[in-house]
C-alpha cells in the first residue's frame, strides 16, 4: 500500500507569537517546539523510494477566503478569533515543501472537506492508502482530518511527538485524551524514534 506523509498547518499564523491570543490563553510555544521533529520526519521521508510528502495549509483567514460555515461562526461569535481573520500569515513556518512536493490549501478544519475533495481525489489517483498524519493543531485541524480520513477508508499512522496544540493546560490534557482515542479508534499512534526505527 502506497503511503504519504501529511504535514498539516505548520504555518506562521499557527506558530509565531504575533498570532497568539492571551485573552483566551492561546499561546504557541509548544507548537514551535516540534519543528525539529517535523524536519527530521520530513527528511527521513525524502529518502524513501515510495510515497510522498503532502503539505496542507489554511487559506488566509480573511472574509471571502473561508468556508461559509466558519464565516458564519465568526459572525455569530465575534469575540473568538481563531487564526485572526484580520491577518494572513499562511506561509510555512521554518520548514518548507520540497520542489516537487504537493501543497493543498484548505478553507475548513479537515484537509479533506477543506480542499473540496481535491486531496482525496489526488490520493486515490496516486493509489495512496496509508497516511502518516502530523502537524497542528492536534485538538483542531489534525483531529478533524484524522476523523474524516478514517471515514473515507484510509489506513492511518499518527506520530505522537509530531502533533501539538496550544500551551493551555486544558488543551494539553485534551491532546493526551486524543492520542489515546486515536489509537483505539482510528489508527496506530507511535512516537518518532520508534516510527523511524520500524520504518528502516
Amino acid at each position: 500500500m502506497k503511503q504519504a506523509l501529511i504535514i498539516i498547518d505548520y504555518t506562521e499564523n499557527a506558530c509565531i507569537e504575533l498570532y497568539q491570543n492571551p485573552r483566551f490563553n492561546l499561546r504557541l510555544s509548544k507548537v514551535r517546539e516540534i519543528e525539529p521533529s517535523l524536519e527530521k520526519l520530513a527528511a527521513f521521508h525524502r529518502t524513501l523510494n515510495e510515497g510522498e510528502i503532502i503539505w496542507i495549509k489554511s487559506r488566509p483567514w480573511v472574509k471571502g477566503q473561508l468556508h461559509p460555515n466558519i464565516e458564519r461562526f465568526n459572525d455569530d461569535n465575534p469575540e473568538v478569533e481563531f487564526y485572526s481573520i484580520k491577518l494572513g500569515g499562511n506561509n510555512f513556518y521554518r520548514i518548507q515543501p520540497g520542489e516537487h512536493e504537493k501543497v493543498f490549501e484548505k478553507n475548513m478544519y479537515s484537509a479533506f472537506t477543506g480542499t473540496q475533495g481535491r486531496l482525496d481525489a489526488y490520493l486515490r489517483e496516486k493509489n495512496i492508502g496509508h497516511l502518516i498524519i502530523n502537524g497542528i493543531y492536534s485538538t483542531g485541524c489534525v483531529n478533524a482530518t484524522i476523523c474524516e480520513a478514517f471515514h473515507l477508508g484510509y489506513k492511518l499512522t499518527i506520530i505522537s511527538d509530531c502533533v501539538e496544540t496550544f500551551d493551555d493546560p486544558g488543551k494539553q490534557s485534551f491532546q493526551q485524551h486524543l492520542l489515546n482515542d486515536w489509537s483505539l479508534m482510528y489508527g496506530k499512534v507511535i512516537d518518532l524514534p520508534h516510527y523511524l526505527e520500524k520504518a528502516k
